[in-house]
């Protein structure tokens, strides 16, 4: 069984939140530079640029592979995979070792998600949130509550007292 994958390009996103920011000019997907193994890709969640890894395995420019969906990943902390922005693709024919490669590292994604996430609330976000954000929650996103002192009962007599005179 195949799977179908895109060709990246410079300016795609990552899913961590970076981009794609360089590319080869002489490879060019609709005017914009075609991404390969090796370019350089920001990260949304951690400072500092990062590389492409991997491409596609059967197609090569000048010795490089081309940066696929199926194929690349980001070497940011995250291990991002890409986004991309064209529908230009290619199929690639699994094997039994790829399958159980690829069944391996979404159960060590999983196990991943599970460990880290950030809030409890998470749990309850389908895949989970493991980003805390830059922003406060807005003060709509928590649930009524309400502060309850004990008074002693030397301050509630002064107050009794006052209130008979």
């Amino acid at each position: 069984m195949g799977a179908m994958g895109f060709y990246l390009r410079v300016g795609d996103s990552t899913t961590c939140g970076g981009k794609i920011l360089t590319g080869d000019e002489t490879l060019s997907w609709y005017g914009v530079a075609g991404a390969l193994e090796g370019d350089i890709v920001s990260c949304g969640k951690h400072p500092g640029t990062y590389q492409i890894l991997g491409g596609t395995s059967d197609t090569w420019d000048e010795g490089r592979r081309l940066a696929g969906t199926l194929d690349s990943v980001s070497s940011c902390p995250c291990r991002a995979r890409f986004i991309q922005s064209i529908s230009d693709g290619y199929i690639r024919e699994d094997n039994a070792e790829e399958q159980e490669q690829q069944k391996a590292e979404e159960k060590w994604l999983a196990e991943e998600r599970e460990h880290n996430r950030v809030f409890a609330k998470s749990c309850l976000c389908g895949e989970g949130c493991n980003d805390a954000g830059e922003e406060q929650d807005p003060h709509t996103n928590f649930a009524s509550m309400a502060f309850y002192r004990t008074v002693p009962a030397s301050d509630l007599m002064r107050q009794v007292d006052c209130t008979n005179e």
